[in-house]
C-alpha cells in the first residue's frame, strides 16, 4: 500500500466492499477482507482510481471470485503509453457479469465490438465456468 500512496499523492484512499465505502486513514492498511480501494482526488472532488487487491503474483492473475480462472498477468493486464497498468476490458466484463446492472450492459455493448476473438472466447469460457447461463455468453 505505501507504494500506491506515494504514486497517488493528493488522493484520499477509501475501502469499498459490500456496498460500503469507508475512508482509509493515511497510515492504515485495508483489512484482509477488503479487495477494493477507491481513490478520491481531493482537489477536484471526484473519484479517480479504482484498485483491486487480488491474489496472484507478478506473473499470474487470479480472478478473485473463482481461483480456477488464472492466466499470465501479461495476457490480462495492459499498460497505457504513460506506463499505467490496467485490467483489459474482457476481464473487467467478467467482474461486471456478476451484477447485470444497466450500466454493465452498456459497457458490454460498447466493449463487444472492440474485443478480439481470443478475448471473446476467453470471456465466454469464464462466463460458462463462473456464471453459467449468463446472457452475454450467447452474444460472444
Amino acid at each position: 500500500m505505501p507504494v500506491f500512496r506515494r504514486a497517488l499523492a493528493g488522493m484520499e484512499c477509501h475501502t469499498a466492499g459490500d456496498g460500503i465505502v469507508k475512508h482509509l486513514p493515511a497510515q492504515s492498511a485495508p483489512s484482509a477482507e477488503i479487495s477494493q480501494i477507491w481513490c478520491l482526488d481531493v482537489v477536484r472532488h471526484c473519484w479517480r482510481v479504482d484498485m483491486m487487491i487480488e491474489e496472484g503474483s507478478p506473473d499470474l492473475w487470479v480472478y478473485k471470485r473463482n481461483p480456477a480462472v488464472a492466466v499470465p498477468r501479461t495476457d490480462i493486464v495492459a499498460t497505457t503509453p504513460a506506463g499505467i497498468p490496467y485490467l483489459k476490458p474482457a476481464a473487467v466484463l467478467l467482474f461486471k457479469a456478476k451484477y447485470g446492472r444497466p450500466k454493465d450492459e452498456v459497457d458490454f455493448v460498447n466493449a463487444l465490438p472492440k474485443l478480439q476473438q481470443s478475448e471473446r472466447s476467453w470471456l465466454k469460457n469464464c462466463l460458462d465456468l463462473c456464471h453459467q447461463g449468463h446472457r452475454w455468453a450467447e452474444r460472444l
